[in-house]
């Protein structure tokens, strides 16, 4: 089974992805907590689907949003996402 560790860390900034704006947090937020792994399976073919799933704490001004998943977020450096 390969590892697929989490894209943030504590500490880092994000935005969420245009697709995923969650009720006025489409601004600059931050991930508040530690990743936490909320799905793991290993594949027995190779499906195109990912391993393990990370979700997030993300403070957008002064609300906090928990258990947003990874793919609803983008780094502020990624491109054509927001």
């Amino acid at each position: 089974m390969k590892s697929e560790g989490p894209k943030f860390s504590k500490g880092d900034l994000v935005r969420f992805k245009s697709d995923y704006s969650i009720g006025g947090a489409d601004g600059l937020g931050i991930i508040v907590a530690d990743p936490l792994l909320v799905f793991k399976h290993d594949w027995s073919a190779d499906y195109g689907y990912k391993n393990n799933i990370w979700s997030y704490e993300v403070r957008v001004g002064n609300s906090v949003y928990s258990m947003i998943p990874e793919d609803f977020l983008c780094a502020l450096n990624e491109e054509g996402e927001g």
